[in-house]
């Protein structure tokens, strides 16, 4: 018998065994009505605290950084003004102990904020993912109700078991999240003390706050590099003494040995005067106490089991013709062998390096600069089409290459300019043919003028928005700072062939620019035009740039005589001195002191420690 279509099952659907118009059941027997097996509302209560959470710890860090922000230990108002009163009052203990506890507590604060804005952060990632984790477990056990079904009963057991899990979970993440944060919120000097443990704010500071850098004010009133803080020879008003006899002791503080030759200059920063010196055997870096005189020590800048050095430069310039420079933290020197290194101001060796000077035909001389976190490093050598020039940025901290730029000079033995104005930073370094401006950050050239030649030791200066840069026996160029390309043909304002200085630095004011050379010329001309105001000879042989400060200019011949001018239109000689030996370095200043450095010795001019402190005391 045919059976009827209408009632015919299809043999792969199995008929329900019972009635079909009752509830469906579960595994557990249970009627449910839908078509989850377990009920989704604990979970929509942990995505309520989760989204709770996350909005109340986002409130928090709001408010700290915004209501309350933190302030970064080397942008204090506090500490940069206490510093400066430090500079004008080195010897105040009370102060420097005032300065050292802001420090602490700053940078105790500054760690504080760091640390709570740090667990803020996982415990926002950490409830956002537990808040996305949540509502997917929630979506896929929401109820598919079968519209043919009745709705379910409520269990309140199971609701009473997931309130107490919820409730439960919740308590954890609160008292994980406060006593993570009660934690983490602590300063490191406060974690690392306790019993048996030592706190080492030194080296804390070193390994985990951003090194930080003078302000230019405060660098202003040091002597931190050749020919001080923008190397223009310039020592703004300092009340300078005007005459003194080195040789009788006369007008001299004090006067130190230094065994190791050199012609570079010292540079002053607080009571820490520097100094380097060396022979075939022995590259040394000297320390001195600026009130004493006192040498607080000696270092070498490479260890001293480096190998020997296999270049050996002419007596001309000899082993340390390079001026130091320092930030007020390190020391850093640079030999004609190549030794390159930074020491700190209690003698300690932070990094050094060998740097390559083999195709210098003098050797080395340029001089170092320091520039915020940056060391500036000019190694000209060979000819211009070699290639083998270059300037390069280092991590003042590490030593290590922050940019290096090829230069398309020939050997040069000048040393750089820092400019910084109106967001512009530069550096300008000569060699011949070119000036050439970098940009401070990158190591990217901005600019290029031919105006150079031959054998290059005076230093380029800045001279308002000029920069005079010098070839001895080739010309004296003022170009203007402010170009991009080539600006040999649109940027020179003049150019002189004559009186042209040979090795020393020139300087100048605003209006007057004053030049002298190795035939004792002492030559006045005016910024403006380059055109000759006066000419004085001396009769003796000038190798050291001379100084200004104030309305004087101080010059050192080689034998050891010097010169005090009137800074005018008017050549006017105010006095003369002796030092007793020859003079090659520039000199520096250190307050209302000079700084001589002598064939064989270091020289304060000024009065004596016990003359000071009677006039302090008045």
């Amino acid at each position: 018998m045919t059976p009827n279509p209408s009632t015919a099952v299809p043999p792969s659907v199995e008929m329900p065994i019972g009635p079909t118009n009752g509830p469906s059941r579960d595994k557990g027997g249970q009627g449910s009505g839908v078509s989850a097996t377990r009920d989704p509302r604990p979970w929509w209560w942990i995505i309520g605290i989760l989204g709770f959470f996350l909005v109340a710890v986002a409130a928090v860090m709001v408010w700290g950084q915004w209501i309350q922000p933190r302030e970064e230990p080397w942008r204090s108002a506090r500490l940069v003004e206490a510093r400066e009163r430090l500079l004008a009052d080195p010897r105040n203990e009370a102060l420097k102990t005032e300065i050292r506890e802001l420090d602490r507590q700053l940078r105790i604060g500054f760690f504080r904020s760091l640390e709570r804005h740090r667990v803020g952060a996982v415990l926002l990632m950490v409830a956002g993912i537990g808040l996305v984790l949540a509502a997917r477990a929630a979506v896929s056990l929401a109820p598919r109700r079968d519209t043919l079904s009745p709705a379910p009963p409520v269990d309140r057991a199971r609701m009473i078991r997931g309130s107490r899990l919820v409730a439960g979970l919740a308590g954890a993440v609160f008292i994980i999240a406060g006593g993570a944060a009660g934690l983490m919120s602590k300063s490191p000097l406060e974690i690392v003390s306790g019993p048996g443990a030592s706190t080492n704010v030194g080296a804390l500071t070193a390994v985990s706050v951003t090194p930080t850098w003078p302000t230019p004010e405060i660098m202003a009133r040091q002597w931190p590099r050749f020919l001080g803080y923008d190397g223009s020879g310039v020592a703004g008003s300092a009340q300078l003494p005007l005459t003194w006899d080195a040789k009788a002791g006369s007008g001299v503080a004090w006067k130190t040995v230094v065994e190791l030759e050199g012609y570079n200059s010292p540079v002053a920063w607080s009571n820490r005067v520097f100094l380097t010196g060396g022979d075939k055997k022995h590259r040394l870096v000297y320390c001195f106490d600026l009130e004493t005189g006192e040498r607080l020590w000696q270092r070498p800048v490479l260890p001293t089991n480096a190998p020997s050095p296999a270049i050996e430069p002419p007596s001309q310039s000899g082993q340390a013709a390079s001026t130091a420079a320092t930030d007020g933290r390190r020391v850093y020197a640079v030999f004609a062998t190549g030794e390159l290194g930074a020491l700190d101001f209690e003698g300690r060796l932070v990094w050094s390096k060998h740097l390559d000077f083999a195709e210098n035909g003098y050797g080395h001389a340029s001089s170092l600069v320091v520039w915020r976190d940056r060391l500036l490093v000019q190694a000209d050598q060979g000819q211009p089409e070699d290639g083998k020039s270059k300037i390069e940025a280092l991590d003042s901290a590490t030593g290590k290459v922050v940019w290096s730029a090829k230069r398309p000079v020939g050997g040069s033995w000048t040393t750089p300019v820092v400019i910084e104005q109106e967001g512009r930073n530069h550096i300008l370094a000569g060699g011949d043919p070119w000036l050439i401006a970098y940009d401070l950050s990158t190591g990217t050239e901005q600019w290029r003028a031919s105006v150079l030649g031959g054998e290059l030791a005076p230093s380029p200066i800045r001279v308002g928005d000029r920069v005079i840069a010098t070839s001895p026996g080739h010309a004296m160029t003022a170009v203007r700072w402010d170009g991009s390309g080539d600006v040999t043909k649109t940027h020179v304002v003049w150019r002189l062939e004559d009186g042209v200085p040979d090795v020393p630095t020139p300087v100048a004011t605003a209006d007057l620019l004053f030049t002298a050379n190795t035939e004792g010329h002492l030559i006045c001309r005016e910024v403006s035009t380059g055109q000759q105001v006066w000419k004085h000879e001396f009769e003796t042989e000038i190798q050291a740039s001379p100084l200004m400060a104030g309305d004087r200019l101080y010059l050192f011949s080689q034998p050891g005589a010097g010169f005090v001018v009137q800074v005018a239109r008017e050549f006017k000689q105010l006095a003369t001195f002796e030092m007793g030996d020859e003079v090659y370095a520039s000199p520096a200043v250190a307050g209302d002191r000079l700084l001589v450095r002598t064939k064989k010795s270091l020289v304060c001019i000024g009065p004596k420690p016990a003359e000071r402190q009677v006039a302090d005391a008045h």
